[in-house]
């Protein structure tokens, strides 16, 4: 069994890193590449699913009920393939579970990443609410674009809302909340 490196470890490709937009800083865009980079294993859970992901931009924009504060803004997109179908040729909705956890990770990520440089940014994950709205409709080479941005991200506390569509209709197909922890030193 595989188990996966430690993400600052893995090598980035320049090209890839330099297809990513958007105004964060190059090292948290790079970080992000890293971490994506790391659950590609195919032999880990979701392992193909992830190789299949693209980082499309990564921002930090003003928070939108606290527009002093900073949020972590990541836009991504993939396209359907067979091995993301369930038997009636639509997308599986179990994907769009594991796209909120990825995806709906990263923008905390980017929000720690600028405010805590070296603090815990990824959390252990506590709740994650979907409301599917339209996800029969999608169908095999059908392109899935995602916006997740960081609603809170506190001392112990972290959340992302995160909306996926389809490119090509603009179909609202899934939207969710995830919610966070930070893990707590263990006492020995």
């Amino acid at each position: 069994m595989s188990v996966a490196p430690r993400y600052d470890t893995y090598p980035v490709d320049p090209t890839a890193l330099a297809r990513v937009r958007g105004n964060a800083p190059v090292h948290i865009k790079r970080s992000l590449l890293q971490i994506l980079g790391t659950q590609t294993p195919a032999e880990l859970f979701g392992g193909t699913l992830a190789q299949q992901l693209q980082i499309v931009e990564v921002n930090l924009v003003p928070s939108t009920h606290e527009p002093e504060r900073v949020a972590g803004q990541v836009i991504w997109e993939v396209v359907v393939s067979e091995n993301l179908l369930d038997a009636r040729g639509s997308l599986d909705v179990g994907c769009f579970a594991l796209f909120l956890d990825i995806w709906g990770t990263f923008p905390m990520i980017v929000h720690g990443m600028h405010h805590r440089p070296r603090g815990d940014n990824i959390g252990v994950s506590q709740a994650m609410q979907f409301t599917f709205h339209d996800t029969g409709a999608t169908r095999l080479g059908a392109r899935i674009r995602g916006d997740a941005t960081s609603l809170a991200v506190g001392g112990r506390t972290l959340s992302a809302r995160c909306e996926m569509r389809d490119v090509d209709t603009g179909r609202l197909l899934c939207s969710g909340v995830h919610l966070k922890m930070s893990p707590s030193i263990p006492k020995l």
